[in-house]
């Protein structure tokens, strides 16, 4: 397993040698080479198609999510197959949004990168000081993909209708916006994959994410890869569960 890490790690090194020298390209650029997080590595490395990461504040989940989409949508996803495509990332409320998810994808995404910005609140030349409601990303293969925010307090209704390549959760969602939500994945067979804390004393999450399993492994043994990461406190875990829809 460390071997092929390894590998896997060289591969990416040679992916990040060809950005340049903007600040997020050089965050990109310097993402788990400068410093592996092996645990990181291993989520981009899973070829499953649902993916939870649990960790504390500052343990790298939300990292994860992040640079999953902007290597999805600009196809330079080092350990899948690439090509132009159409996601969402899903926050609690867009006030989340702004702070967490879109505030990560923005630091992870090179200006030149970027064929335009549609806001929802505020001013597409400063987009980090607003609410962004999609990124339009220049894909490599020469198509242009989309990052569309959403926020779960719109309600389910809100999330019909759109076919999807992925849907990033920041956060565990409302069962009724899980379930819309892996019903856009499923004509292209797209992925599922969610960044959430998991504190010790509140195991409420674990039954949810084995009911959500369960839903759509119809009546399948769910059991996921589970690998337990460096804890950031005493109180909290790190875990990294993935399962195939």
């Amino acid at each position: 397993m460390n071997k092929r890490l390894n590998e896997l790690l060289d591969e990416l090194i040679g992916v990040n040698k060809k950005l340049g020298t903007d600040p997020a390209a050089k965050r990109l650029a310097e993402y788990n080479t400068v410093r592996v997080h092996k645990k990181q590595m291993e989520f981009h490395a899973c070829k499953k198609r649902n993916r939870w990461v649990f960790g504390g504040n500052r343990s790298g989940k939300t990292e994860c999510g992040a640079v999953e989409c902007v290597w999805l949508a600009r196809g330079v996803h080092p350990f899948r197959e690439n090509k132009t495509v159409s996601g969402w990332v899903v926050s609690l409320s867009f006030g989340v949004q702004k702070a967490v998810a879109q505030k990560k994808v923005l630091s992870y995404l090179p200006r030149e990168w970027i064929e335009d910005i549609v806001m929802r609140e505020g001013r597409r030349d400063v987009p980090e000081s607003g609410i962004i409601d999609t990124i339009f990303v220049k894909n490599v293969f020469g198509g242009i993909s989309s990052i569309t925010f959403k926020s779960a307090e719109e309600g389910r209704e809100k999330f019909q209708g759109a076919s999807l390549d992925f849907v990033w959760f920041d956060e565990e969602p409302p069962e009724d916006v899980w379930r819309e939500c892996t019903m856009r994945v499923m004509d292209r067979k797209g992925d599922i994959f969610a960044t959430s804390q998991w504190v010790r004393q509140d195991l409420q999450t674990l039954p949810k994410v084995k009911f959500f399993f369960g839903a759509f492994l119809a009546g399948q043994n769910w059991a996921a890869t589970v690998i337990l990461l460096h804890a950031c406190f005493a109180r909290q875990v790190n875990a990294f569960f993935a399962v195939n829809l």
